[in-house]
């Protein structure tokens, strides 16, 4: 919260950040996360000394209205800058289990507020395979940029553990090469949320990705795409083998037509030019 109306700067805690955004759509560029510290120049600083602004103030303000008697606080303690050496370091995607829940799977990626998490670091990992008509196979193919459609705020790619590059919400179109071999890659993303849009119509400033990912062309999670493909296969016969080499049966269609959908039939009579009987007559629909 910005305190400057009460006379102290704002302080963020933690990743409690907000920030502004120029654009008029979430993906557009223009976001612009604030600090999670921030001082505007306050007549009393974060660690709460007054600083010369609060005894400006104070000066022109006794010109015109006596001042209170109560003795001003005195500047509070500070502790000694010092050094301090890591005893050890540890691989981040190797603890994965240890900073965060269980995996979550799901055939494409979701924000961090459909997973109940709403501001920190959320973490994505895909297998990347290469698939050519029906038959999926995990490489080799050339080097194609990694873009992410929906990327709030910036994230961290890796590689089979080996840091690819950095993208930003801010360059939607910016993108890194990856080459997948003949054994596949492991894709690792970690998302850090910077801070939300705390004002105007991009209030709904998702976090992590919330569209999807790209390797060149191709999306990322065919799942997702697989499923649309299916919904729009024509209606065709399955057939499955029997137990003993009988004939196979005969399945019913994957999308089986409504009754009520079937074409009435008609009623053929034999009539004479002229006659009003020569319009054909419906029958009702089949039970």
């Amino acid at each position: 919260m910005n305190g400057r109306a009460r006379g102290e700067p704002g302080t963020n805690c933690g990743f409690w950040a907000g920030a502004n955004h120029t654009g008029s759509r979430p993906g557009e560029a223009g976001y612009q996360p604030t600090a999670t510290s921030y001082d505007y120049d306050a007549p009393i600083g974060e660690a709460g000394e007054l600083t010369p602004k609060f005894h400006a103030f104070r000066e022109v303000i006794g010109r015109y209205l006596p001042l209170p008697d109560t003795p001003l606080p005195a500047p509070p303690p500070r502790i000694t800058p010092a050094l301090a050496t890591p005893a050890g370091t540890a691989p981040l995607l190797d603890r994965l289990d240890l900073l965060g829940g269980p995996p979550v799977l799901r055939p494409a990626p979701e924000p961090m507020e459909r997973l109940g998490q709403s501001h920190g670091l959320i973490h994505y990992r895909t297998t990347r395979t290469t698939r050519t008509g029906r038959t999926t196979r995990t490489g080799p193919r050339p080097a194609k940029p990694v873009r992410i459609d929906g990327l709030g705020d910036r994230a961290y790619v890796f590689a089979d553990g080996t840091p690819l590059g950095i993208l930003d919400r801010n360059a939607p179109d910016e993108g890194l090469d990856l080459p997948v071999g003949e054994a596949g890659v492991t894709l690792d993303l970690l998302v850090r949320a910077q801070g939300r849009a705390n004002y105007g119509p991009l209030l709904d400033d998702r976090k992590g990705i919330w569209r999807g990912i790209r390797h060149g062309h191709q999306q990322r999670f065919e799942s997702v795409g697989d499923h649309a493909a299916a919904a729009d296969r024509p209606h065709r016969t399955r057939r499955r083998a029997a137990p003993g080499g009988a004939r196979p049966a005969r399945l019913p269609p994957l999308h089986p037509r409504p009754r009520d959908a079937r074409p009435h039939r008609r009623l053929r009579r034999h009539v004479r030019p002229g006659d009003p009987a020569a319009l054909p007559e419906r029958l009702p629909p089949r039970p």
